[in-house]
C-alpha cells in the first residue's frame, strides 16, 4: 500500500518467497521486508550481510531487527501503518548516505553476530550441554 501510494510500485521488484537465487539481492537498493513473526529470516539477514539497507516490520522473533542500527524498524500497529512505511522508504530515496551507512552498519553487526561458524559453535555447545561428554568411538589405529 505504501509503495502504491507514492507511486513507487514500477521501480519495485517483487521477490517471491521460494526463489533460491539470493543474487538478485546484489542489484537491489534497498530491502522492504513487511513479512513478519520469523518470515524470510535467511532473505533479511542475507540482504543486511550484503550491505543492503532494510526497511521491516518490527518482529520479536529477529534479534537483528535493531532500529536505526541495522534496519529501520516500522512499528507493529493492529491497523496497517502506511504512514510509517511511507515515511522510511521516502527517507531511504531522501537521504541515500543515510540509507548506505544504515546497511553497512547492519553488515558489520552481522560479521559480528550471525557468522556461520559461530552458529555451528553454538549449536555444538547446546548439545554437549544436552548429552554431557562426548563418546569416543575407537578408530582404525586403536582397533
Amino acid at each position: 500500500q505504501a509503495a502504491r501510494r507514492m507511486n513507487l510500485l514500477s521501480h519495485m521488484s517483487q521477490v517471491p518467497r521460494q526463489l533460491g537465487r539470493r543474487d538478485i539481492l546484489l542489484n537491489a537498493d534497498l530491502l522492504v521486508q513487511p513479512q513478519s513473526l520469523g518470515e524470510a529470516r535467511s532473505l533479511t539477514l542475507s540482504a543486511m550481510a550484503h550491505g543492503l539497507p532494510v526497511i521491516a516490520l518490527d518482529d520479536s522473533w529477529l534479534d537483528y531487527l535493531i532500529d536505526r542500527q541495522t534496519a529501520w524498524v516500522v512499528e507493529r500497529l493492529d491497523s496497517c501503518n502506511v504512514t510509517q512505511w511511507v515515511e522510511q522508504i521516502s527517507r531511504a530515496i531522501r537521504k541515500p548516505d543515510e540509507a548506505r551507512g544504515l546497511g553497512l552498519g547492519a553488515r558489520e553487526w552481522v560479521g559480528r553476530n550471525h557468522l556461520a561458524i559461530r552458529q555451528l559453535n553454538l549449536a555444538l555447545a547446546a548439545y554437549k550441554q544436552a548429552v554431557g561428554q562426548s563418546i569416543k568411538f575407537p578408530t582404525t589405529a586403536e582397533g
